[in-house]
């Protein structure tokens, strides 16, 4: 929003302009963030359809999106009451769990294209006749869907892990940013291989997909791009509080553990387990059912997928009386996906 607000007693003025609004030229409300000049925080407000000084036009010339009507509004001395100011607005930090929410449903939106452009090219694939054979036959064919198959697969499980920590009241910021810069990267890839799988007819409404690769360019650019999501999850933050039983994890294997899933796991292949532990082992990390090794905010174990959702900050080599190489990780608490009970030394 360029522009922004000042107090002028009993409510605020509001000047900017600000394009890309979905359907501002039709909402009775619309919620503007606008930076307050007298401390320099970004605050929330309620701006009334009708009030003096507020215009809307309708983007056009659109090939992505056509269903929605986007617009650029215009404020100019717009006089908002002091009570339509949004009381738990009253700094950037609160935009950006709005963006969280936001760039979540950008993740789910990308998964659904990517569904709907891999589940066409797969039929098309199956019924399409090429030398006497169904195209999905052929090898090439196969790999190229079964590898749009595997980066639909992890698709779903951001959107299901957000949604889960969004139930849980634990979804970060960086965490959705991460989900929409996946999802969207990889809806964009796998509508592409559809639509050049068809040929052709990749382009013709009939099939769909073309519009739904044109589609994905709009959910890529909204709520920031691929680039503004990486500075996102690349920007230092302070150390987090520890979340397993004493504060660490333990990990065993001697391999590099800088990666949440892959260094993990080749650091295990070579790890001999006892044979007597009253332990699971999970990709590497002790999961233990007994219940003193339990958080007070766990409620399972989680399993391995969730437990390496997690980016390590550091880890040190620690003795073991078992004989295991055990190393101790420190976990940075934003990228944990679910709590989960762990043995510790």
């Amino acid at each position: 929003m360029k522009g922004g607000g000042e107090s002028g007693g009993n409510s605020w003025v509001l000047n900017g302009r600000k394009r890309w609004i979905g359907l501002g030229s039709v909402a009775d409300l619309v919620v503007v963030w606008a930076r307050n000049t007298e401390d320099g925080q970004v605050n929330g407000f309620v701006v009334e359809k009708g009030s003096p000084g507020y215009q809307a036009r309708v983007i056009e010339g659109k090939v992505s999106l056509r269903s929605v009507w986007q617009a650029e509004i215009t404020l100019d001395n717009v006089r908002v009451p002091a009570e339509n100011r949004l009381p738990g607005a009253r700094s950037f930090k609160d935009t950006t769990r709005v963006l969280a929410t936001t760039r979540s449903t950008c993740a789910w939106g990308a998964l659904g294209h990517a569904t709907a452009a891999y589940d066409v090219a797969l039929r098309y694939a199956q019924e399409r006749r090429q030398f006497g054979e169904s195209l999905a036959s052929f090898q090439i064919i196969q790999q190229r869907l079964v590898s749009m198959l595997a980066d639909l697969t992890a698709m779903q499980l951001y959107c299901l892990q957000i949604g889960r920590l969004a139930e849980a009241g634990r979804l970060t910021p960086t965490v959705a940013g991460l989900a929409k810069m996946h999802n969207t990267r990889k809806a964009r890839v796998i509508a592409a291989d559809a639509r050049d799988m068809l040929g052709g007819n990749g382009i013709l409404l009939d099939y769909q997909v073309m519009r739904h690769m044109v589609d994905m360019e709009a959910i890529h650019t909204f709520e920031g791009t691929e680039t503004m999501q990486t500075l996102t999850a690349a920007t230092p933050r302070p150390a987090a509080t520890p979340l397993a039983v004493n504060g660490t994890y333990l990990v065993h294997g001697c391999g590099s553990l800088h990666s949440p899933l892959s260094s993990v796991q080749a650091a295990t292949t070579s790890t001999k387990k006892p044979r007597r532990s009253p332990e699971r082992e999970a990709g590497g990390v002790r999961f233990c059912p007994n219940p003193r090794y339990s958080s007070p905010t766990a409620g399972k174990i989680a399993p391995p997928s969730i437990a390496f959702s997690a980016l390590f900050s550091h880890s040190e080599m620690i003795s073991s009386s078992s004989g295991w190489p055990v190393r101790r990780v420190h976990i940075c608490e934003r990228f944990l996906s679910m709590p989960c009970r762990v043995a510790t030394s």
